[in-house]
């Protein structure tokens, strides 16, 4: 077994506890207690420290003491260089002093003053500096005075730094918020910087006899969030970075309220695309401009705090989240190596501070939304439906069925076969039609399986830091209630962030801890998809009805005797079964930094990630499997009047269990040095391993009794083909046993260097090899190297750059290789054991034959990006094209026949991606009501360079299109028939070799690619959203509009063969236009409908380029409403800032390209698959 050794049963047998019992033993009062202690005094211990300084300085310059200063007490400092430029340099020696003390004796002697205003130190000259500036007549100058509030409370903001770009000057603000200015008359760029705002940038007119007021929006985010960018390895100054990469703040990040952060990243952000109309279970939910592989894994790399995290996202806290950063070419992205050719998504959580109180964060909201929409469902009337199924009746389509005695048949059905018996009259068989006409099964689904959705969401976050301790523990509950009357979920999740200093700030220690568990259920049995349209769930009265499952009821009432079990299914009754999902994980990691030198440090990190899950199917003794089963395989004696099942009376448990364990070790030396204020260098290398097990384990306990964890499979035979008891066959009874087991190992070495001239040129190469276990000896031997190179030109700064409307704008181009892999591909001969045959004789299957050759995937990214910014920021951006080459991907190939095996996979195939990535922020309105607009605009077109396999008939490309892509085109593309409308009879015509045709094998089994039409790519091509932010003065409101371009969908249509089948009822797609008579091939292209259904001609209609729809939208995302409610008296007085939100997503779209009016996120509805209804959202989020 795979779930903690230690963790025991007492019942002899050393069993391992469930996920559910290990849980209760976790929350049981004892350890909960002990756990909740344990946090008060590290909580009480943090909460003590007080801010102390120890300085050992000689002779040093005064900048040099105030950046000490800094790293010891976390106090920023704001001072003119100009006013510390001449002054003498200090001695000092002090030991565990406070801020005050240190000051007063650092400035002791100095021209210069100080104050403190909340966590910045202003150091200014006692007397007036005159500006530097072209001395100007006296007469010609104005004092300018300002003020400066909060933009939520309006109050008055002390010690904010108010700069002039040219001529270079600044001053502080007063108590009062107050500032002045003496300028000559003129046109002035001010910036107004506090710690904790948002940088306002303004123009100033001179001269002005107002007073102006000027207003500061706080930050959610922090300088770091503002500043650097952290690729899992390093921060990175965001102006300095080569690559490419969009970062995530956490006021966008909290903008939805999922419980899911990857769903919080669904159109917010440029080059991420959702593929929420997923064509195969392989495709990933999500892609980073694009997917370059064919078989091999498309699923970006998410890194946790350094770490890729390979556990279920749904686990990750979205609250406990700082930024997210999007890697999306190799500069930024090939540090991670043969892991990046798909993107890499960098999550940060929050850390705390130093020298800082403990502040509390507390945000509760909760998310309903209507009952499913399940009239979407395309279904035929009650009346309509017995028209039809009167129509196959009396062509015979049920004889067989009805023949035979226990086959299915609708109770519409069975009410013509006894008229048709004589077994009842017309008039019965009328008032019975009848009543069948009355019923509503939706409705009474609706009423009693379903309810509105409610979820909860509920997280708290403290954090604080003492002088060299700093600290975050955070806690979060999201409970769900689904749609589903027994479908439910809860997750807890518990993070503990530390990181210490010691040894005058060179040691840094850090410590991670992410601990969650989730729980969820439904029922497996439940009653889904009905048989007919006009089923009950119960009568007038409210009494439970059963339906018809398998059998026939006439079958059922009579077979054997009364001796078996109640053979009837009862959809109300079914809470007797119930699956059960539990998962715990946790992740450990922790880390030390040592700096030998301000210029070299060490780093070694170390992580171990678990996570456990359970899923336990729990089918009752009285439910309608169990039962069903015991029946099936009942052996009657009717002259002993006994009955014998190989099934044993009780439960029936399934038992599906899996452990993933993973251990990461990095090191990893850093370099960064100024040179003569001119050059910097940056280096960074080291080397680090990876390990990986995956464990499942399944298996089926028969006859189980949860009271003694006692079961009956011993006396089952599960080799032993057994007689079922209504049809003459045989079965054999599942043992539902399986077992895997995984081990991945992964050596790397990796290293990365800036170098940067005069703050305007930047170059970068970055490189790594990487090795594992996963393919054979040779490429284990030769490893591969993936590197990249990238430059940064500021063009801005240079001394020949002169746009006053444009102050900022820089360019950079990166080149390099990132790689990928398949975890499902190895070089060794493969094979998989088979269940035992027919004959007992045990056998395996080839899998894959040998291939020493097998090497990474490599994926080649040329990227060039241009940003720019004008005056103030009014308008700022980005725009980054891009050309990505998939190499060496691993692909099909056809091998000789004579070897036993007709294909094989090898490094055969190629793509190509081209694309554009644009994102344009713009400040529309300043005051008093402010408008800010975010535009992100992508453009991803992919294709298939080299294939290799045989690709065969063109209907493998109807039926086949993502296993068997056409070079050219792109992987996911949709394929159609050419369509020559229909004939005089209603037939179906395609074009073969340029001609009308109804030969529809002709057309299918043709290799000739013209009788094919390629339509497009079917997932989009052109993508982005439009952010519009309106704030009023405590309130804000903002609008996420998205749109998805250049891509189609095949929709659905009538279709004949499903029409003709069990669950027909729900095909009420164009039966109406359906043709029907000489001349409607002029008005329709729908097919007449014929029984028997001939499968060709139903496959020509359903496959052709008449059903191709554009799938092209525009869709109102989300409206998001908040009121900063930090005026209400109380609240202020207690230095509380309150939020209130809401959101409501889901709105619908503004926009679709296709006439009909189709949804095509869900082009083909049914009971299961209907469009979202829209969310409404409400919480309050609480700061103090």
């Amino acid at each position: 077994m795979i779930f903690f050794d230690n963790c025991c049963s007492h019942s002899g047998d050393k069993q391992p506890l469930s996920i559910f019992r290990q849980l209760g033993r976790l929350f049981r009062p004892p350890t909960l207690f002990r756990i909740l202690l344990l946090f008060t005094f590290l909580f009480i211990s943090i909460v003590t420290h007080a801010v102390q300084v120890t300085l050992n300085l000689k002779s040093v310059p005064l900048e040099t003491a105030f950046a000490e200063i800094k790293k010891q007490s976390g106090y920023g400092f704001w001072y003119e260089k100009k006013d510390i430029a001449d002054l003498p340099r200090v001695t000092i020696d002090v030991k565990n002093v406070d801020l005050t003390t240190v000051l007063e004796a650092c400035l002791k002697g100095q021209p210069l003053t100080y104050q403190v205003f909340d966590r910045t130190v202003v150091v200014k000259r006692k007397l007036a500096t005159p500006p530097a500036v072209v001395p100007v007549r006296k007469a010609l100058q104005e004092k300018v005075r300002g003020k400066v509030v909060d933009a939520q409370t309006k109050e008055p903001l002390a010690g904010v730094l108010v700069k002039v770009k040219s001529p270079p000057m600044s001053v502080v603000t007063n108590d009062k918020g107050e500032f002045e200015l003496n300028l000559p008359n003129g046109r002035y760029e001010l910036t107004i910087q506090y710690l904790g705002y948002a940088v306002l940038e303004v123009d100033l007119v001179t001269p002005s006899a107002e007073e102006r007021l000027f207003t500061l929006t706080p930050s959610e985010n922090t300088l770091e969030e503002v500043h650097f960018v952290s690729t899992g390895y390093q921060q990175l100054q965001k102006e300095r970075v080569t690559g490419s990469f969009t970062l995530i703040d956490s006021t966008l990040i909290n903008r939805s309220v999922g419980s899911n952060i990857i769903e919080r990243l669904d159109g917010v952000t440029s080059g991420l695309v959702f593929n929420r109309n997923r064509t195969q279970n392989s495709q990933s939910e999500f892609n980073i401009r694009g997917r370059s592989t064919i078989f091999g894994e498309d699923k970006p790399l998410v890194v946790l705090d350094n770490f890729p995290f390979e556990g279920d996202l749904n686990s990750i806290n979205p609250n406990d989240i700082k930024n997210i950063a999007i890697l999306r070419d190799a500069a930024a992205a090939s540090i991670w190596g043969t892991r990046a050719g798909n993107g890499v998504i960098v999550i940060t959580t929050y850390s705390g501070s130093f020298s800082s109180k403990p502040s509390v964060s507390i945000n509760v909201n909760t998310t309903v939304f209507g009952k499913p929409d399940l009239y979407q469902a395309p279904w035929f009337s009650n009346e309509e439906w017995l028209d039809i199924e009167q129509f196959l009746f009396g062509r015979g389509a049920y004889n067989t069925t009805l023949n035979n005695r226990f086959g299915y048949v609708s109770e519409g059905v069975a009410i013509m076969d006894k008229r048709r018996r004589n077994l009842i009259s017309s008039a019965d068989s009328l008032r019975m039609i009848n009543e069948l006409k009355g019923n509503d099964i939706r409705s009474q689904m609706l009423d009693h399986l379903y309810r509105n959705n409610f979820s909860q969401q509920y997280a708290v976050n403290i954090n604080g830091g003492g002088e060299n301790h700093k600290y975050v523990i955070s806690g979060g509950y999201d409970g769900n209630l689904g749609s589903r009357t027994t479908d439910y979920s809860d997750r807890i999740t518990l993070t503990v962030n530390n990181i210490f200093r010691a040894i005058k700030n060179k040691l840094e220690i850090t410590s991670r801890i992410n601990f969650s568990t989730m729980k969820a259920g439904n029922n497996p049995n439940a009653y889904v998809s009905p048989a007919s349209p006009y089923e009950r769930l119960v009568d007038g009265s409210g009494h439970v009805l059963p339906v018809q499952r398998d059998l026939r009821f006439s079958y059922i009432d009579t077979i054997g005797g009364g001796k078996l079990l109640d053979w009837r299914y009862y959809p109300l009754g079914e809470n007797i079964t119930s699956s059960k999902r539990g998962q715990l994980n946790y992740v450990v990691n922790t880390g030390v930094n040592y700096a030998f030198t301000n210029w070299f440090k060490l780093n070694i990190l170390y992580q171990h990630q678990r996570q456990n899950s359970e899923n336990i199917g729990i089918y009752g003794g009285e439910s309608y499997y169990v039962r069903d089963l015991i029946n099936r395989y009942s052996v009657i004696n009717y002259s002993a009047g006994t009955v014998n099942s190989p099934i044993p009376v009780g439960e029936i448990r399934l038992n599906n269990q899996s452990s993933y364990v993973a251990d990461y070790g990095r090191a990893q030396l850093n370099f960064s040095e100024n040179f003569n204020e001119v050059h910097s260098l940056s280096v960074m290398g080291g080397f680090e391993i990876r390990s990986s097990r995956n464990e499942t384990a399944a298996n089926r306990l028969y006859g189980f009794n949860p009271e003694t964890f006692t079961n009956g499979n011993a006396g089952i035979d599960f080799t032993r083909n057994y007689p079922v008891i209504y049809n003459g066959g045989t079965g054999r009874i599942d043992m539902g046993f399986a077992n895997g087991y995984q081990v991945d190992r992964y050596l790397s070495y990796f290293g990365n260097l800036s170098y940067e001239f005069s703050d305007r040129y930047v170059l970068t190469l970055s490189a790594r090899k990487d090795e594992s276990n996963l393919f054979g000896v040779k490429s284990n031997q030769k490893g591969v190297p993936l590197w990249s190179a990238g430059a940064l030109w500021n063009i801005s700064k240079e001394s020949f750059y002169r746009s006053g409307w444009l102050p900022f704008i820089s360019f950079k181009a990166s080149y390099g290789y990132s790689g990928n892999v398949s975890k499902d591909l190895s070089a060794y001969l493969t094979a998989s054991p088979q269940v035992t045959n027919n004959y007992g004789i045990v056998y395996s299957a080839i899998i894959n034959p040998p291939n020493p050759s097998l090497r990474w995937e490599k994926i080649k990214i040329i990227n060039l990006g241009l940003s720019f910014a004008t005056i103030g920021n009014r308008v700022s951006g980005t725009i980054e094209p891009y050309l990505k080459d998939g190499l060496d991907l691993f692909g099909e190939s056809a091998l000789a026949p004579q070897t036993g095996m007709a294909t094989y996979f090898g490094n055969t195939a190629s793509t190509r991606t081209k694309g554009i990535d644009i994102s344009l922020n713009t400040i529309n309105l300043k005051s008093p009501l402010q408008w800010s607009t975010n535009l992100n605009f992508s453009v991803t077109k992919d294709k298939v360079i080299e294939y290799d396999r045989d690709q065969g008939v063109n209907s493998n490309f109807i039926t086949q299109t993502y296993n068997n892509p056409m070079v050219g085109n792109p992987y996911f593309s949709i394929y159609s028939y050419r369509w020559a409308g229909l004939d005089n009879i209603g037939d179906p015509q395609l074009y073969l070799n340029g001609q009308v045709s109804k030969s529809y094998s002709a057309v299918a089994n043709s290799t000739n690619r013209s009788n094919i039409r390629y339509i497009g790519s079917t997932v989009p091509t052109t993508y982005g959203n439009i952010i519009n932010n309106f704030n009023y003065k405590e309130f804000e409101i903002s609008f996420n509009v998205t749109y998805r371009l250049g891509y189609y969908f095949r929709r659905n249509s009538l279709n004949n063969a499903l029409i003709y089948s069990t669950g027909g009822f729900a095909q009420n797609i164009d039966y109406a236009n359906r043709w029907k008579q000489a001349g409607d091939e002029l008005i329709t292209s729908v097919p007449a409908l014929v029984y028997p259904n001939v499968t060709q001609r139903t496959n020509a209609y359903m496959n052709a380029d008449v059903l191709i729809e554009k799938g092209d939208n525009i869709r109102l995302q989300d409206i998001r409403l908040l009121w900063n409610a930090n005026k209400i008296a109380f609240l202020k007085k207690h230095g509380v800032r309150l939020k209130l939100y809401s959101n409501i997503s889901n709105l619908g779209y503004l926009w679709v390209a296709n006439d009909l009016g189709l949804d095509p996120d869900v082009p083909r509805k049914a009971l299961g698959t209907v469009s979202p209804r829209t969310n409404f959202s409400f919480g309050l989020k609480a700061d103090f």
